[in-house]
């Protein structure tokens, strides 16, 4: 396997909605958001609730325009790191799971570490993700959702913190194992640090700590942290955040995880890293991110309309049997309108959560407020 393999090499069935794009697609473009989708193209395959078969996310791809040109610009996808882990199970003739636990987890100890949801939410120990209501308390996620096996290359892996922090060792030490074995030549290590994708660097990075690029690498973020090279990635799924960042010239990493969906959660990071970095640098990470998700809050319950009055609706253009139907998107696949209680109700095929009333707002134009 090389970085710039063709994906149909390994993935025949691989098809995106232009030939040339096809043709040129290769693992290195899975992995680095330059596809020219547009950004989370494709999540209602799989969020929050659905279970795609890995047959369906080709067949999916092929049907999504393009928002920009093949690789000049980021837009972050989960949707191709299926296909990701897809070429590697290919490869080896076993699921990729099974791969990231002998490849990975067994060499450097990592016990604890579950490839696979089920595993994870089945194991005794277990942290519950919660979600808050616009305007309410944290309650724990409903089991429908938590992302799907199938799913897991785009992320769905759960380890315990003191193997995260086996993790963290590895990449300190060169990418080797505690007995000192190497898991990634010298040039690979390299490789998966070496941008591929300008980014935009962050508007907190730059005014508190004088980033000046940010580029996405294999996998991994890049920035300049008070003159150091960060190398970090943040993550979330309904009900949990994660953020993991390393200065590899100042011998430290730092990961830090919440079982609710608290966005500045990397904050508390950047103020430990902030620490070593530049330990004359007065800014307070954690008391501007609370600020911000303070506002987030009060946005949040305003544009959900909780404890409001609910919108008035428009006047429809057509009686309602005329909408009433199963509608089919290439790549969503089926949608129903119903009537239910002198209403429209849409029930979107793939989601157990995407059902709701529809309010009408404008002519032919309804709003679908989730009860969830």
């Amino acid at each position: 396997l090389k970085w710039d393999d063709p994906v149909r090499k390994y993935i025949p069935e691989f098809e995106m909605s232009d030939p040339y794009i096809t043709n040129e697609f290769t693992v290195r473009d899975l992995l680095t958001h330059r596809s020219g989708l547009p950004l989370g193209a494709g999540d209602l395959l799989f969020v929050p609730d659905a279970a795609p078969d890995t047959a369906s996310i080709p067949a999916a791809l092929r049907t999504i325009p393009p928002e920009t040109s093949f690789r000049p610009q980021f837009a972050y996808d989960h949707l191709l790191y299926i296909p990701g882990g897809e070429v590697s199970a290919r490869i080896e003739g076993r699921p990729w799971a099974d791969i990231i636990h002998t490849r990975i987890f067994e060499p450097l100890g990592m016990s604890s570490c579950k490839a696979r949801p089920s595993e994870a939410a089945a194991a005794a120990n277990t942290v519950t993700q919660h979600a808050r209501p616009p305007g309410g308390a944290a309650e724990p996620l409903h089991p429908r959702y938590i992302f799907a096996d199938n799913s897991g290359p785009a992320g769905a892996m759960s380890c315990s913190i003191s193997d995260l922090g086996k993790w963290a060792m590895f990449w300190l030490n060169g990418a080797k194992t505690p007995s000192g074995k190497a898991l990634l030549s010298p040039e690979q290590a390299r490789e998966v640090w070496t941008g591929v994708t300008p980014t935009r660097a962050r508007g907190d990075l730059a005014r508190f700590a004088g980033a000046n690029f940010s580029l996405y690498a294999l996998g991994w973020s890049l920035n300049d942290f008070h003159g150091e090279l960060m190398v970090s990635h943040g993550g979330a799924v309904l009900g949990g955040v994660a953020y993991f960042a390393i200065l590899p010239k100042k011998n430290i990493a730092v990961f830090v995880a919440a079982n609710d969906y608290v966005p500045g959660l990397g904050s508390l990071a950047l103020q430990i890293l902030a620490a070593y970095a530049a330990p004359d640098a007065d800014h307070d990470w954690i008391a501007s991110a609370g600020a911000a998700y303070r506002q987030y809050r009060e946005n949040s319950a305003r544009d959900s309309g909780a404890g409001g009055k609910p919108p008035k609706p428009a006047k429809l253009q057509r009686p309602l049997a005329a909408y009433v139907g199963v509608y089919d998107d290439p790549w969503y696949g089926e949608a129903t309108v119903s009537i239910a209680d002198g209403a429209l109700f849409l029930d979107m095929g793939r989601s157990e959560a995407l059902d709701a009333p529809l309010i009408p707002v404008g002519p032919d134009k309804f709003l679908a407020r989730w009860p969830d």
